[in-house]
């Protein structure tokens, strides 16, 4: 099935940027940097420049091992989010221990200023957490109008995308409704707006701003006509394939040269690959 017709190849995958999780991974580096630059002024009068090595070093492996773990998703618990942090945090003075037992460079600071430092970073980083997670809500609920949103589909697919959506304070939108040509008694989270022939009315009348494509397998015939007619309206509009009915193993998205490409199994991983994976799992479990 043809839907769109490339001149060039275009990079398609693109990274999806929220304000607030980057504000607080900003805060996060610059307690985490502050609070080793006191320390280790009170204790030496001055900040070596293998201090300020070890705090750039640390704020790159912050950056690194929080995205790739996921810190910032709001619809944690109190408990699940401290104990993911912990972890996170621990990778990070892991991987300085190691790199610091391969240099030889552990004699060069002080124990003292490190073991305070190391405990102090983490509880501000939890109080920044609570913080954020109490804020975030209440600061888009009062400053950030949440824009309508629409699905089409009744797949297990979108059923799981509408959920997600509406727990996600950090979205911009809210699934109002979802559309199909047949009404399904296992949504519970969006009501049922009736059959894709009212799709123009639904759109104007709601005022919807973002469109999420979720058909099921077995009807992605409907998905080039939905786009041609969706495609030049002033409609943010998404495509959720429903990879939830296929039996596949270790899949993922990935980008060959700009084009986004789903792996359906791949062979086990070995050797480095294996290990620095193994130690990405371990904290993100």
């Amino acid at each position: 099935m043809k839907i769109l017709n490339l001149n060039k190849p275009k990079k398609i995958l693109r990274p999806h940027i929220n304000l607030l999780p980057c504000l607080q991974l900003t805060l996060d580096c610059i307690t985490t940097a502050s609070v080793l630059y006191i320390l280790a002024f009170l204790k030496m009068g001055t900040v070596s420049v293998g201090y300020n090595a070890l705090i750039a070093l640390s704020i790159l492996l912050i950056i690194i091992s929080y995205q790739h773990t996921a810190q910032y998703k709001y619809n944690k618990s109190y408990t699940r989010a401290l104990l993911s942090r912990l972890k996170a945090w621990s990778f990070v003075l892991f991987i300085l221990l190691f790199i610091g037992f391969i240099t030889k460079g552990m004699n060069y600071y002080s124990r003292e200023v490190l073991l305070i430092w190391a405990s102090t970073a983490y509880i501000l980083q939890v109080i920044n957490s609570f913080i954020f997670i109490r804020l975030t809500p209440k600061v888009r609920q009062k400053y950030l109008k949440k824009s309508n949103a629409l699905v089409i589909g009744a797949s297990h697919t979108a059923q799981r995308l509408i959920t997600s959506v509406n727990n996600d304070p950090l979205l911009g939108h809210r699934v109002i409704g979802y559309m199909d040509n047949i009404k399904s008694d296992a949504f519970h989270d969006a009501p049922y707006l009736g059959d894709l022939k009212k799709l123009d009315d639904i759109i104007k009348n709601h005022d919807i701003k973002t469109i999420y494509i979720a058909l099921p397998n077995h009807k992605l015939d409907q998905l080039e006509p939905l786009y041609a007619k969706l495609v030049l309206k002033d409609i943010d509009l998404q495509w959720a394939p429903d990879i939830n009915t296929l039996n596949l193993i270790n899949h993922h998205v990935k980008e060959i040269s700009g084009m986004p490409v789903l792996t359906l199994s791949e062979l086990p991983l070995a050797g480095e690959q294996l290990f620095i994976k193994s130690f990405f799992d371990l904290i993100a479990t």
